[in-house]
């Protein structure tokens, strides 16, 4: 079991299982992959991730037991996996969710907001969203399939177009 881990420079954390106890820093440009790992114990009070300054935190799969935090151009790839505590983003921070969102809804403690959706594999998600400013940080990222067919569809209405015909007959 490691306590705590800070990743900086040009090196890239790739976890796969095991345990860290207490916190996680990424930040000045390395990437941190996270399969696998528990991260945390039941102290939920603080932000036990904290990603910054150009830093990438990859989520594949594996738990975060406690709160996870982005700022300053970061960047948090969520593909699976489980988040126990809040997800806060701001500055010029991106979260990246790589499924589809079913539903966003106000939370319980003011200002917060509960996401529910899947992953691409289909195993089911609850993220709790810190505030809104969070909220306008997320990019979904569908499907690979789904988005071939909405291009294919839109390839096919530009050559309708283009052929004088309308999209809709």
């Amino acid at each position: 079991m490691t306590y705590v881990v800070s990743a900086y420079g040009d090196g890239v954390v790739d976890a796969r299982g095991g345990s860290i106890a207490s916190w996680l820093y990424v930040t000045d440009p390395p990437a941190v992959d996270l399969n696998g790992a528990l991260i945390g114990n039941a102290d939920y009070t603080q932000d036990l991730v904290s990603v910054g300054g150009s830093g990438q935190l990859r989520l594949w799969n594996g738990n975060i037991r406690g709160n996870v935090s982005a700022g300053v151009a970061s960047t948090v790839d969520l593909h699976g996996g489980t988040l126990d505590g809040y997800l806060r983003a701001s500055d010029s921070s991106n979260v990246n969710i790589y499924g589809s969102v079913s539903s966003i809804e106000p939370a319980i403690a003011p200002g917060r907001f509960l996401m529910t959706g899947t992953w691409l594999d289909g195993v089911p998600f609850l993220l709790e969203l810190y505030d809104s400013q969070t909220l306008s940080h997320i990019n979904i990222m569908p499907e690979p399939s789904a988005f071939l067919i909405l291009l294919a569809g839109c390839f096919l209405a530009r050559t309708r177009r283009r052929a004088g015909q309308s999209p809709v007959q």
